[in-house]
């Protein structure tokens, strides 16, 4: 139990500060991105006040008043897609360990079924299995059934989300880190 609990506690630990890191980098990666649509957009460009001879002064702060009245969507459009990206991260690392146990308790049941300690009728399993996750009843695990649990769990993590598509951009960008 004590090192269950220490294993436990290890990978929590080992799972914040991964990510602490991927979220450190996927706010560097956002900013870097958000910067340069800004820049493209003509929203900003280079600090009046840096030195730099080519850098326009706004007439009126006529950039501030853009921002300003846009502040709230990029907020919006930062927290969700960090929201995204983190609900990414979290289900992938779920996935593999869920992943892992089902395939330890796999190996130890053929260990037990070799050794002679039990029987176990797979065919009967897999009936069971299937008609549990077999969402179309019809008899098989298919990829419709599949698509059916995504957008099951994309709903679910997506109900009542102020900015949907920025959420939906951090979920793609976690996935693939």
């Amino acid at each position: 139990s004590s090192a269950l609990q220490l294993l436990s506690a290890e990978i929590c630990e080992s799972t914040i500060s991964t990510l602490s890191l991927e979220a450190q980098h996927y706010l560097e990666t956002t900013n870097k991105l958000l910067s340069t649509q800004f820049k493209m957009a003509g929203l900003f460009s280079s600090n009046p006040n840096s030195g730099d001879p080519y850098a326009p002064t706004p007439p009126n702060n006529s950039n501030d008043d853009i921002l300003s009245q846009y502040r709230p969507l990029i907020q919006q459009f930062s927290l969700s897609s960090l929201l995204g990206y983190c609900s990414a991260v979290s289900a992938k690392r779920i996935g593999k360990t869920l992943a892992f146990i089902g395939g330890l308790g796999f190996v130890c049941l053929q260990a037990m079924v070799h050794k002679g300690y039990i029987t176990v009728d797979w065919k009967k399993i897999e009936k069971s299995v299937t008609d549990v996750v077999d969402t179309d009843k019809d008899g098989k695990i298919t990829e419709r059934d599949v698509q059916r649990y995504f957008e099951r769990v994309k709903a679910f993590l997506m109900e009542n989300i102020p900015d949907a598509s920025g959420f939906g951009l951090g979920f793609m960008l976690g996935m693939k880190s």
